[in-house]
C-alpha cells in the first residue's frame, strides 16, 4: 500500500487528496504546518510527498524573517539523508517554465500542475513516480 503525504495549507485541496486516495487504497498523511510535517516525516516510512508549490501559512524558517516556501521544503527534505529518497513531487497552479528548473534543482521528482485534468490520473502519476525512484535505486 502507497503511503502519500500531502503538504498543503488548503483544506479544501487536502479533502480532495483524502477521498481520492482513500478511494484507490492509499495511507494519506497530511501536514498543514512544518511541524506536523516533520512529525510525519520521523515516525512515518512515507513512498511519496505531494508538496504545495506556495504555503501561505506555513511558518519561518528558524528565527529568520524569510517564510518556508514548497521549495524550500523540498530542498530540506532531499538534503537530509533520511528522507532523500523519498520523491517529493510539487503541486503549483502556476504555469512558469522556471518553476519547474526551481523544482528540479531543489531536488524535485516532478512537477504536477493544477487545476488536474483528471484528478484519478495523480494516483496512476504517482505510482509511476514511485516505481522510477525505486528503480534508479
Amino acid at each position: 500500500m502507497v503511503r502519500i503525504l500531502a503538504v498543503e495549507d488548503d483544506k479544501d485541496i487536502l479533502l480532495l487528496y483524502e477521498n481520492l486516495f482513500n478511494k484507490v487504497g492509499a495511507d494519506f498523511f497530511q501536514a498543514t504546518n512544518y511541524d506536523e510535517m516533520i512529525k510525519i516525516l520521523s515516525t512515518e516510512k512515507i513512498d511519496i510527498i505531494l508538496m504545495d508549490y506556495f504555503l501561505k501559512d506555513f511558518g519561518f524558517i528558524g528565527d529568520t524573517k524569510q517564510k518556508h516556501t514548497g521549495l524550500s521544503l523540498t530542498k530540506m527534505i532531499t538534503s537530509n539523508p533520511s528522507w532523500k529518497e523519498i520523491p517529493v513531487v510539487i503541486i503549483t497552479a502556476q504555469g512558469f517554465s522556471n518553476e519547474v528548473q526551481k523544482a528540479m534543482q531543489f531536488g524535485a521528482a516532478d512537477v504536477i500542475y493544477k487545476p488536474f485534468k483528471s484528478i484519478m490520473e495523480l494516483p496512476i502519476k504517482l505510482e509511476q513516480i514511485i516505481k522510477n525512484r525505486q528503480k534508479s535505486l
